[in-house]
């Protein structure tokens, strides 16, 4: 879960940039590198991946995803006084920039988690099939190369250790005083002469753990700082703001489609659940023991699924049909009542587990966990659940309004819509359907 610390590390990191660079590291790269900072890796649990978000090259792959969000987010400036969200008319930062801040801020995520959260332990690559996970411990870090692999003299060894870093010194005042595109080539290739020479004689080269130092700072600290300046570079992209937003438009029979087919998915899978319900507990019970004793509560939740999976597909398909006879129809409101109905479906059903498996979730969680019950008793786990049932019930039906609102193009709906959104802006997906309901061509819908 992302802290009070990754807020603080990010803020402030993010408005010295701004400071120093003159506003050239504007607000809106702030605002970036804050999000990535606080929530990127973190949202990969919602996606059921966070175990592959939370490693150093896993993030950088799913920074790719985030990236069209981030970048999509700099294009509304809010009136705090107003309480909207101001179109800009296109996106402040492009994607390559917002991709290198998501970066960044992600690096700073998991940095920070390996030096407070995992002790020192810092997870690099995920587990891929038969490869297992990559994590390096500061110890490990330390001992990268410390022993020399060939015999060599110390002395020696300290003698062109040394001369190595006494002569970077000058070499990087010369580098300053003419300043070229190379720079950081060039000092790369320097720290790598260092680098190939500490391979052969390890610590010998300064009597210090320089191998793993070196290898620690650019990944923690090089990399990410490097990766802010690099996206104050990067030039705008080139196709007109009035060219992208026709593109756009033109994903209005794919998402109708795709729709249209999630729609058929989920009543024939609620058909399957109540069809097969008998045959399902019994394989779901055999494959996990707490499970067995619990059936009659998994045969009601299964009931329970299928009969909402029926309901919200046989809504979908109805959504798609009324949406096609629209003229005019936006792709910012078919997306956003795709991704209201779909918060719906998630609402209702952990409402399901809630009230259908309370029970069997908090025997379930005292089997598994006995430490739980230093933290609460079972009643009191209970009255947890059930609470937490009737607040996603709420949030189910006012959800379904909110879609239902937006699907007939009521404009009470959709300030009500933006205003519910702008409650759970922290999210990412709140925000970004308020920064849909948002662009112009949608506000002049309500208007």
């Amino acid at each position: 879960m992302p802290s009070i610390a990754h807020l603080f590390l990010g803020g402030l990191v993010g408005y010295s940039l701004y400071l120093i660079s003159d506003k050239r590291f504007s607000k809106y790269h702030v605002m970036i590198l804050f999000l990535a900072n606080y929530l990127g890796p973190d949202l990969g649990w919602v996606l059921g991946i966070g175990n592959f978000t939370h490693t150093y090259a896993g993030y950088l792959v799913f920074a790719l995803f985030l990236a069209f969000f981030y970048s999509y987010f700099t294009r509304f400036s809010p009136d705090f006084k107003k309480k909207v969200l101001i179109d800009n008319g296109h996106n402040r930062i492009p994607y390559a920039n917002s991709f290198l801040l998501a970066c960044a801020g992600g690096i700073m995520h998991i940095y920070l988690d390996g030096v407070m959260n995992h002790q020192g332990n810092f997870h690099l690559f995920p587990g891929i099939g038969n490869l297992d996970e990559v994590i390096v411990s500061i110890n490990g870090f330390f001992n990268f190369w410390y022993d020399p692999i060939v015999p060599a003299s110390a002395a020696l060894s300290l003698i062109a250790g040394m001369g190595l870093v006494l002569a970077f010194i000058p070499f990087f005042w010369y580098m300053l005083k003419n300043l070229d595109r190379w720079f950081v080539l060039k000092v790369t290739a320097f720290v790598a002469t260092f680098m190939a020479l500490y391979y052969f004689v390890g610590s010998l080269t300064t009597l210090h753990a320089d191998g793993g130092a070196i290898v620690y700072v650019a990944l923690f600290w090089v990399i990410p700082f490097g990766l802010c300046a690099l996206a104050m570079k990067l030039p705008p992209p080139r196709s007109p703001v009035e060219q992208r937003a026709r593109l756009k438009q033109q994903l209005i029979p794919v998402l109708l489609g795709v729709g249209m087919i999630l729609g058929i998915a989920f009543i024939a899978m609620g058909i399957a659940l109540l069809a097969l319900v008998d045959t399902l507990v019994s394989l779901a019970a055999g494959a996990w023991a707490p499970l067995a004793v619990h059936a009659s509560s998994v045969h009601d939740l299964a009931v329970f699924l299928g009969i909402a999976s029926i309901l919200f597909g046989s809504l979908y398909v109805f959504s798609i049909i009324y949406n096609k006879r629209k003229k005019g129809l936006n792709v910012n409101i078919l997306a956003s009542i795709g991704i209201t109905f779909g918060g719906c479906f998630v609402c209702i059903v952990l409402v399901g587990i809630a009230f259908t498996a309370g029970g069997a979730l908090v025997d379930i969680i005292i089997t598994e966990w006995p430490d739980a019950l230093s933290i609460a008793t079972p009643a009191m786990l209970l009255a947890v659940v059930a609470v937490l049932g009737v607040v996603f019930g709420a949030l189910a039906g006012t959800t379904l309004a909110v879609g239902i609102g937006l699907l007939l193009e009521r404009k009470a709906a959709f300030k009500f819509a933006f205003l519910f959104n702008a409650a759970f802006a922290w999210t990412i997906i709140g925000l970004y359907v308020c920064c849909l309901l948002s662009q112009d061509e949608v506000t002049k819908v309500t208007a």
